[in-house]
C-alpha cells in the first residue's frame, strides 16, 4: 500500500487532550506521536487500554506499540491548500530544507 503522506506534506491534527477521551482514536486513524526521538505520523493498527500499535501503510517498519503519554495528536485531514499555489510553494521549500 502507497503512504498517504509524503514527507513535508501539511497535514491538520488534533491535539491529544487530557484526560485522554475514549474512543478518541482508534484503528485506522493516523497518529503523531514520538517514537525513538523522533516525532513520526503513521497509522493506528489497533487500540489498548495503555496505547496503540502503530505501523506505516508502506510496511518499512514493523508494527510497535507506543503509549499514550508519547501520542501528541491524531491527523483530522491532510492539507486542502496541496494541490494550489501556497501548498506547492509549501512543499517545494520543505524538499529543498530537506537537501540542505
Amino acid at each position: 500500500m502507497s503512504p498517504l503522506f509524503k514527507e513535508g506534506d501539511i497535514v491538520f491534527v488534533e491535539e491529544r487532550s487530557q484526560p485522554l477521551p475514549k474512543g478518541w482514536i482508534k484503528s485506522g486513524d493516523c497518529a503523531v506521536y514520538f517514537f525513538e526521538g523522533k516525532q513520526l505520523l503513521h497509522r493506528v493498527v489497533s487500540v489498548a487500554n495503555f496505547g496503540a500499535i502503530i505501523s506505516d501503510d508502506a510496511g518499512m517498519i514493523k508494527p510497535h506499540f507506543v503509549g499514550w503519554q508519547d501520542i501528541v495528536g491524531k491527523v483530522l485531514s491532510p492539507n486542502p491548500l496541496k494541490k494550489y499555489p501556497a501548498g506547492i510553494i509549501w512543499r517545494f521549500l520543505m524538499q529543498i530544507n530537506a537537501r540542505i
